[in-house]
């Protein structure tokens, strides 16, 4: 059984996105000019550079938003333990 997580689709267009960018540069480093071809493949890689960040970003922003959540819960577990007679409490 395979888990799907929210992280999936971010993380598998980050791939799509990093492996489409081998090719097209390759292309454009071997370019002769005038090279129409090359030109859109540039362009190529820089849109799947684009989807690749904008990619990472929504990783980061739930990461950052799971991080904050757990961190509070452990916080406020914390909290209880402390609040407990004869563990340092009140």
């Amino acid at each position: 059984m395979v888990t799907v997580t929210a992280y999936d689709a971010p993380l598998t267009a980050v791939r799509d996105n990093v492996e489409n960018l081998a090719v097209a540069l390759a292309i454009w480093e071997y370019r002769r000019e005038p090279d129409a071809h090359a030109r859109r493949c540039a362009n190529d890689v820089m849109d799947a550079v684009d989807a690749a960040v904008r990619e990472l970003h929504q990783v980061r922003q739930r990461l950052i938003g799971e991080i904050r959540a757990s961190d509070d819960a452990a916080a406020a577990r914390a909290d209880r333990l402390l609040e407990r007679p004869g563990r340092g409490g009140p």
